[in-house]
């Protein structure tokens, strides 16, 4: 599936169980742009995923995972780390002000 198609699918599934498929679509989304979106529709692509990973923070607040601190962590790195990738190579400066925004190492942002 695309990182589209996973999105939509999460959204229609209207399940939070299912959150995985988020996750998943970050995954290619970093693998497909590893130096950043280049155009709009890439922009947009990664806007619309990194909306879906802020309401996703909020599963750690179901009973089921509000414990599960591994998966609250791969959701913080996974935002931090598309929102990176949302800023375009051309504005590489820009991108290192996210690591000092938010207190991480580079090597720990991807």
């Amino acid at each position: 599936m695309t990182i589209f198609q996973l999105i939509k699918t999460y959204k229609s599934e209207n399940n939070s169980h299912k959150y995985q498929l988020i996750p998943d679509a970050a995954n290619l989304f970093l693998n497909d742009f590893q130096y950043g979106v280049n155009t709009k529709e890439e922009l947009e692509l990664g806007i619309l995923l990194l909306n879906e990973l802020i309401k996703l923070s909020y599963t750690g607040s179901l009973r089921e995972y509000e414990n599960n601190f591994d998966l609250q962590n791969e959701i913080l790195s996974k935002k931090i780390r598309v929102f990176k990738k949302c800023i375009p190579e051309s504005h590489a400066k820009l991108r290192g002000y996210t690591e000092m925004l938010i207190g991480m190492k580079e090597n720990e942002l991807g």
